[in-house]
């Protein structure tokens, strides 16, 4: 019986030790076990097992996220959607991907970009909905980057912008903030999607020397189409549900093709469309016009 309870002992002694040891390893991971996790800490994305060949990430709405730290190592990574994201604050390592050319961190807790400026690939960024993130001038240093969409988020400087060479088209729908001067010097803008932007004038707009495309829909405080006849490469503007009532400087464009003015009930006098060298399509659905006869006069001769 003695030597029945003795081996009956030391089992027991082995199996707990076995269970101790068991715990400090699970401990040196990313298990519930762990310190972290234990004291209710997300973990950071393991991007160590990803394969080398890997194109396109997708994490979309991954709350858990706080770090992008070694994503440098995807050598061929072309996309990334963070979308949601909501406890990663910082884009930083993703200037490190040597092929990265898509970012997709919309309403994300993204504020900073820093790092991006590294990158000599990036093309796309969107960054839609950031409700953290109040500065994108680091972007201006992207050669690259040509697709910017920062629309309902909170950015309030883009003064780096305007060392731009690349930036072809830039989304700031739901702008609070007079951010249209800061544009102006941009010189390779050539899309532009403000609507729903609570500024009464685009008068700096004219300055943006390539602009071809401007919206500035559901813009309840735009009156004034006047200074976009100014913009010596203007091709189309979209203001529809507008507040707009002038449109008389449109008529001294020498490029515009596509005027979108459904919708805009205060509008009443299109009498200088009648004057427009070349326009092409006309949208005035839904707007108080009553006499057309005037698109019918032929277009005033200037030299453009």
């Amino acid at each position: 019986m003695g030597k029945v309870g003795s081996a009956a002992a030391a089992g027991r002694g082995r199996s707990s030790g076995a269970r101790r040891a068991a715990h400090v390893v699970s401990g040196r991971g990313l298990h519930h076990t762990s310190p972290a996790a234990a004291a209710g800490a997300a973990p950071s994305l393991c991007l160590t097992a990803l394969r080398p060949h890997l194109r396109v990430l997708h994490l979309f709405n991954t709350t858990s996220l706080t770090s992008l730290a070694g994503i440098g190592g995807l050598v061929v990574l072309e996309k990334g959607v963070l979308t949601r994201c909501s406890r990663l604050y910082s884009l930083s390592p993703l200037g490190m991907a040597p092929s990265l050319r898509d970012i997709a961190a919309s309403q994300s807790g993204v504020f900073e970009l820093t790092g991006l400026a590294l990158s000599r690939t990036l093309v796309s960024l969107c960054l839609y909905g950031c409700l953290n993130l109040t500065d994108v001038s680091v972007c201006g240093g992207i050669p690259t980057l040509r697709d910017m969409l920062i629309s309902e988020s909170t950015v309030e400087v883009l003064d780096g912008l305007r060392e731009s060479r690349s930036r072809s088209r830039l989304g700031m729908r739901y702008f609070d903030v007079p951010l249209l001067a800061a544009l102006s010097p941009v010189p390779s803008l050539t899309i532009l999607h403000a609507s729903s932007f609570t500024r009464t004038s685009v008068a700096a707009l004219q300055h943006c020397t390539a602009l071809e495309a401007v919206e500035v829909s559901a813009c309840a405080q735009l009156f004034d189409l006047r200074p976009l006849g100014l913009a010596p490469s203007s091709r189309e503007i979209v203001a529809t549900g507008s507040s707009v009532r002038r449109i008389s400087g449109v008529s001294r464009s020498c490029s515009l093709e596509r005027l979108l003015l459904g919708q805009c009930l205060r509008l009443h006098d299109i009498g200088p469309l009648g004057e427009c060298a070349s326009p092409r399509e006309l949208h005035l659905s839904g707007a108080p016009v009553q006499l057309l006869q005037v698109l019918a006069n032929p277009p005033v001769s200037r030299s453009c």
